[in-house]
């Protein structure tokens, strides 16, 4: 997990955080670098970067970190594609990527965490249509992303298990099931 965390560091321009305090330090243990989480076995179980100056690209690294519960890396300025590794951690609850520069399609593999609670992807420039997700508490989801109208895109995002919707011009709204 020390590896993957380092790995992303140097991807997301960690010389440059806002705050980066103990990032890849050889001394000290990454449970206590600023913004990550661990269990009591020292497994990390969240990675917390919000608004803290991240420029880079999220990397396919990110499934080496298995124990994953909450990655919120909202209010940066990441960029390229959200890799389809993101899609193996399992134990994902809190998923949080909006107000970043991401481009392309949402990774398919997204449905196969059924434990997600929370999922953000707003103020981005996700393209396509959302897969369905196989949701095991769909009554307590959030899943808020691009799809509103007036769109970026010549065609709006498509996602049907979307909560809420926003538009271009940050506008986000409830969406209406249909009946």
């Amino acid at each position: 997990e020390r590896s993957a965390l380092k790995v992303f560091y140097e991807s997301a321009g960690g010389q440059e955080w806002t705050d980066n305090s103990w990032w890849a330090s050889d001394y000290t243990s990454h449970c206590d670098w600023f913004g990550v989480t661990c269990s009591d076995t020292n497994n990390t179980i969240g990675l917390d970067l919000r608004n803290n100056g991240l420029a880079g690209t999220l990397i396919e690294e990110i499934k080496d970190l298995p124990y994953l519960e909450v990655l919120d890396l909202s209010d940066n300025d990441m960029r390229g594609t959200i890799p389809t590794g993101i899609g193996l951690l399992s134990e994902l609850t809190h998923l949080r990527l909006a107000y970043n520069e991401f481009i392309g399609s949402m990774p398919t593999q997204l449905r196969n965490i059924p434990g997600l609670e929370l999922i953000q992807f707003h103020v981005n420039r996700i393209s396509g249509t959302i897969p369905t997700m196989n949701w095991m508490n769909e009554e307590d989801s959030s899943f808020i992303a691009d799809c509103g109208n007036p769109s970026d895109f010549e065609e709006s995002l498509e996602c049907k298990d979307c909560t809420m919707c926003c538009n271009h011009h940050g506008d986000c709204y409830p969406q209406v099931k249909p009946d």
